[in-house]
């Protein structure tokens, strides 16, 4: 057969002498500096294996270099592993270890854009993929992550769910925090006189695009079951709340107003503006309670309204703004205080959700505007 490589021949053996009597003299003061531990590396004159050899054989290691005596402790200096350390892989699933920097972003913006349409206040990167690490959630599975389930994340299904996903994955340009504020409708009023400007007239189009964008607005307590160490969760109850009415009538309603376009081709500008009245957003609220043994469990529905007396641009995306325009209500009879407590979380976060999707409605005419498809 070939010859082995020089790095695979292992220690080099001496030939035994023909005799006992005639065993080869060995130095071992170089070993000196070897513990008591590494006994057993050396082994004893003889040889370890078969192969027809004589078993007065010896195993040595070989002579140190020419040019000095060798130094103590340097034949048998042993090199510790190196010391790997794993703490920065903690916040990190093994499932998101396997998707690159852009895809993990894509999916923590997706997170962030699911929460924003429910009023939640999203998690900043570091939290997001450490509760995901907790969770054990997989990107790969059909609900992504149990804590950023596939479609509006609520407790119960609805129609929308794959509108809201492909709400969720699409990359909105520009992102949210750089989408322009509309100009407030006094300033638009005041550039009606724009000399070159041209003036478009999309009421009709706004109040059937801002009815259909406020409809969806929902909220739910389904986010802080999922999310591990989240406080104040009541695991007994289940709440949703989404925009509705038991009768399947027209749950959104916007009152009197306009909507108006000043382009300027020669400038290459445009200014948009709104402005409703009477604007009246009805509300249902699911509470399901858990169940006691061998029953069924008990679903209460509460309806509302949350009324604008006046919606109208240059005021999102100021959010603090826009809620404080708002008029949350519950008609008799009142729920009992230990819905009270859980349905006041849920009411809240409804009109953030409210804010968010009326901002969707200002980003669609903008897109309307420079698409030059205002006109109704």
């Amino acid at each position: 057969p070939p010859p082995l490589p020089a790095c695979a021949k292992g220690p080099r053996r001496v030939a035994a002498p023909s005799a006992p009597s005639q065993r080869a003299s060995l130095d071992y003061s170089r070993l000196a500096a070897i513990g008591d531990d590494d006994d057993d590396d050396v082994g004893d004159v003889g040889t370890r294996g078969g192969g027809g050899a004589s078993s007065d054989a010896a195993e040595v290691r070989p002579p140190a270099p020419s040019g000095g005596a060798a130094k103590p402790g340097a034949a048998g200096a042993v090199k510790k592993p190196a010391s790997i350390d794993y703490s920065r892989f903690e916040g990190v699933s093994e499932e998101d270890a396997t998707l690159d920097a852009s895809e993990l972003r894509a999916c923590w913006r997706r997170h962030g854009k699911l929460r924003r349409t429910r009023g939640e206040e999203p998690l900043d990167f570091e939290r997001w993929c450490r509760a995901r690490a907790k969770l054990g959630g997989t990107t790969g599975s059909d609900d992504r992550a149990a804590m950023d389930p596939r479609g509006r994340g609520l407790w119960r299904k609805t129609f929308l769910e794959d509108a809201f996903e492909e709400l969720a994955v699409a990359e909105d340009r520009p992102a949210d925090e750089e989408l322009p504020k509309l100009v407030a409708p006094d300033m638009l009023s005041a550039m009606q006189g724009w000399p070159g400007a041209n003036k478009v007239d999309a009421t009709a189009w706004a109040r059937r695009a801002l009815q259909t964008e406020l409809s969806k607005a929902c909220s739910t307590d389904r986010a802080a079951a999922m999310e591990p160490g989240r406080v104040g969760f009541n695991g007994d109850i289940r709440v949703d709340a989404l925009i509705g009415r038991p009768d399947n009538q027209m749950a959104v309603e916007v009152g009197d107003g306009n909507a108006v376009l000043l382009i300027h081709p020669d400038e290459n500008q445009l200014l948009c503006g709104y402005r409703f009245t009477g604007v009246k957003v009805r509300y249902v609220v699911s509470l399901v309670e858990r169940p006691s043994s061998g029953t069924e469990p008990t679903e209460h529905l509460y309806t509302g309204t949350v009324e604008v007396p006046e919606l109208m641009s240059g005021v999102l995306p100021d959010v603090a703004a826009f809620t404080e325009r708002l008029r949350t209500s519950m008609p008799e009879p009142k729920p009992r205080d230990a819905h009270r407590k859980a349905l006041r979380p849920i009411l809240q976060r409804l009109e953030l959700s409210l804010a968010y999707f009326a901002r969707r409605f200002e980003r669609q005419l903008l897109q309307r505007a420079f698409a030059g498809e205002a006109a109704p």
